[in-house]
């Protein structure tokens, strides 16, 4: 999705966009290799950070990505077809793992893109429980284990989190008259 992004618009176009949003963390300046040279200079990186994706699903959630001067660049329609997109990720090993192990994964939607490389793996999104919002970032080295764990330092930083803020919530429901 990467790389037919940045055939599609340009680096350059993807770069000033994030710096417009106030995001300059999130930065492309190679296509995904996966391994395999596509383009010249496999030692520069696309950069992103936990804390720039969690503002980048911030404005998503909002139902408008708009920039630091208020354009909105992506409408309630754009938000919603995202949306539809993002949950249709089939990817259960990371967030959607930490839901299930907290016994959410049939009362919680989860609307999230993962990623990583070699040396990290990251999952992103917005979780929702009821009528309840959450946005998540986590970014966790693979370290010399691996990705399986990695995902599970992430699956667990979900499942503890999310049963955090539910217990949480519970409590202040029950405190409610």
């Amino acid at each position: 999705a990467t790389n037919t992004l940045i055939d599609a618009v340009g680096r350059q176009n993807m770069n000033r966009t994030m710096g417009d949003l106030g995001l300059p963390d999130i930065s492309f300046k190679r296509k995904l290799s996966m391994g395999i040279r596509v383009e010249g200079h496999l030692k520069v990186t696309n950069t992103a950070t936990s804390r720039a994706m969690a503002e980048l699903f911030r404005k998503f959630e909002s139902g408008y990505i708009s920039t630091r001067d208020g354009k909105i660049i992506v409408g309630p329609e754009g938000t919603r077809r995202m949306r539809e997109w993002l949950g249709a990720n089939e990817d259960d090993s990371m967030m959607q793992r930490g839901l299930k192990e907290a016994g959410l994964s049939t009362s919680a939607r989860l609307f999230n893109k993962t990623g990583g490389h070699s040396r990290a793996l990251n999952d992103a999104g917005i979780i929702e429980v009821g009528d309840r919002r959450y946005v998540l970032s986590i970014f966790t080295p693979q370290g010399e284990a691996g990705g399986k764990t990695a995902e599970g330092r992430l699956a667990a930083v979900t499942r503890d989190l999310i049963r955090f803020l539910e217990t949480r919530q519970a409590r202040r429901d029950a405190r409610t008259p």
